[in-house]
Order: structure tokens, then C-alpha cells, then sequence
């Protein structure tokens, strides 16, 4: 999930919560591989809903359906939100619970607990998650521990499940829920919305379309294998010490919980990504300067296309082996 935005109407929200949009790849991202390559890609026959290409969302507004299928990057479903608040109500356990820093990572903390946690932390039910990515393993998971410990399910969090079991996300077995034939990540993101005494959780049309393009990119890694192992060369092999404590306080900062390593992977692929837009990553944050940042997404993404992974590079990814920031990167 994702905690950012460090400008505009949002930075309040992302001063605030962490990117827990989307969230993203836990300790059972083993189990989400041996899902992802096990089961055709089926999803659309599979749930019966509506396909939509990512670049024809945003001129879809809000009349986009309340849930389809990304045509481009197969079996993905997006939930629109009406608004943060509504988002927070289906999601914030799951999402806190998930990656939250400070909440317990073996059992679905309690109401009580969820509330005492936020706060401590200072945050509404409305700033505790901007978007979300979901693995259906992951879903499974907290179902299952809410299951067998007896907590009640709210709910929103009961009414998901019907969705998730009908949409054929989640199937039904004697020991428990585990990934069906349907999508294998669950994508959510607020529509253009505000909230009557909440100026920090008023999202712009603009703001939207940015949640979702963070999210997307969410997706893409979880999706995607090869994108992850070479996320995982590249931070170990081609970024330095410092960049690296660099990032984990940035994430640290928006409550992350940094001890998940391929939490943190998919949070540095997915704000590489979404580089360009200073809403949502500042480069002094990573301790560098514009030019020092995009001298790091330029290597990261030149190495991708020298794998074959991307379309071939403008220029030959540069020959030092590890980014190591030039003095003036920080300023």
C-alpha cells in the first residue's frame, strides 16, 4: 500500500498515514508466485465483470463501473472508492494489519486494537490508506486469521468477502479461503470526492488518476516475476548503503513496516515509477537532488530493457555498479 504525496491538497493525508496504497508484496510472496504462474490468465470469463484498458479510466471519471478488470495486465481488479472515508472503512484493517509498522503481523488486530493503534498514531479511519494493492493470497490470509481466532469481520470487510468469493477472487475450501480462478490482485483508489469537515481528505480529479497510476504500477510487480527478482538484484546490487537507509526512513516515516523486504521492494520499483510528479516523491527525501533521481530511474529502467524486459535504452545504463549520490544529489 502507499503513504506519499508530499504536496498539494494531500500532503496532509500523506504527512500523516503511509502509502498504504496497495500495499504490496508481504512475507508470502512465494506463495503469490506459485499462484500467479499456476492459473490462466481466465479472469474476465472467470468473474463476469466488465474489462477496461488503464488509459481509458481517467476519462471515465465517475462513471466508471464499481468493479472491472484491467485489459492491459491480466487478471487485476480494480474497486473504486466513492471517497476515502468509504475506502478506509473496507480496507484499513487489512491494510494496517499488512504493513502497517506497530500492529501485530501474526493475528488481524482487533477493533479495539485497530483503534487504540490509530490514535497513537494520529490517524483517522479516512487517512489510514490513499489506494491499495492486494494480493488475493494476501486476502486469503487475513480472512483466515480472522477466521480461526474468532475475530468478527465488520461489515464492509464481510460484505468485500461476498464480492471476493462471488468474483471468484477468494474460493472456499474445508481449512479455509485460499486464491480462486478470478483476478490475483485487488487494486482500490478513491474517486474524485470530499468529505464535509476534512479539507485533508479532499480528492481532486487530479489526485485520482495519480493514486491509481501508483497502484497500477503495484500491480505490474506483483504481476510479474522476472519485474520482481530484478527489483531485488537492483536494490542489493546497484543501489548503496546510504541510498537504502535513505529510503527505508522515507518509508518508515509514512508508517511502513520496513522489516517486510518485499514490502519495501515494491514500494522503491513502484515510486520509481511514479517519478515526474513531486506530489508524490520529493528526491531529497532520498536524499538526492531532480538530476540525482533521475540519474537512478534511468539506470534502473536502462537495466531493464538490457534484460529484455522493456523496450531498448536510450543511452548504455552507466558503468558504476552501485548508486552512490554525487555530493551535490542532497542539495
Amino acid at each position: 500500500m502507499a503513504a506519499w504525496l508530499n504536496a498539494g491538497r494531500l500532503s496532509a493525508v500523506a504527512s500523516l498515514i503511509g502509502l498504504a496504497l496497495g500495499l504490496t508484496l508481504s512475507a508470502h510472496s512465494l506463495a503469490a508466485e506459485e499462484v500467479l504462474t499456476a492459473v490462466p490468465a481466465s479472469s474476465a470469463s472467470v468473474a463476469g465483470l466488465p474489462e477496461l484498458e488503464f488509459g481509458a479510466i481517467a476519462s471515465a471519471g465517475t462513471a466508471l463501473p464499481q468493479a472491472f478488470l484491467l485489459s492491459d495486465l491480466p487478471r487485476v481488479l480494480v474497486l473504486p472508492q466513492p471517497d476515502l472515508r468509504q475506502q478506509g472503512q473496507v480496507f484499513g484493517r487489512m491494510v494496517a494489519f499488512m504493513e502497517k509498522a506497530g500492529l501485530p503481523r501474526t493475528r488481524v488486530p482487533t477493533q479495539v486494537e485497530l483503534e487504540q493503534w490509530r490514535q497513537r498514531s494520529g490517524q483517522g479511519i479516512e487517512r489510514l490508506t490513499l489506494g491499495n494493492n492486494l494480493e488475493a493470497c494476501r486476502l486469503a490470509r487475513f480472512y483466515n486469521l480472522a477466521h480461526w481466532q474468532g475475530e468478527p469481520l465488520s461489515a464492509d470487510e464481510s460484505s468485500l468477502l461476498d464480492k471476493l468469493l462471488r468474483w471468484r477472487v477468494l474460493a472456499r475450501t474445508p481449512n479455509g479461503y485460499v486464491p480462486g480462478e478470478g483476478a490475483v490482485i485487488v487494486l482500490s483508489f478513491p474517486l474524485a470526492s470530499e468529505l464535509p469537515g476534512c479539507e485533508s481528505c479532499r480528492v481532486s480529479e487530479a489526485d485520482s488518476r495519480t493514486i491509481l497510476a501508483h497502484e497500477y504500477q503495484h500491480a505490474k510487480h506483483a504481476v510479474d516475476p522476472a519485474l520482481r527478482h530484478y527489483t531485488e538484484w537492483y536494490w542489493f546490487n546497484r543501489t548503496s548503503v546510504l541510498l537504502r537507509s535513505h529510503v527505508l526512513r522515507f518509508l518508515e516515516r509514512r508508517g511502513y513496516d520496513t522489516a517486510q523486504q518485499p514490502l519495501v521492494l515494491d514500494e522503491f520499483h513502484a515510486f520509481l515509477a511514479q517519478s515526474g510528479d513531486g506530489a508524490w516523491l520529493l528526491p531529497v527525501e532520498w536524499g538526492l537532488n531532480a538530476d540525482g533521481f533521475d540519474r537512478l530511474r534511468q539506470d534502473f529502467f536502462n537495466g531493464l530493457a538490457v534484460f529484455g524486459l522493456g523496450k531498448e535504452p536510450e543511452t548504455r545504463p552507466p558503468a558504476q555498479t552501485n548508486h552512490q549520490p554525487r555530493e551535490n544529489d542532497n542539495e
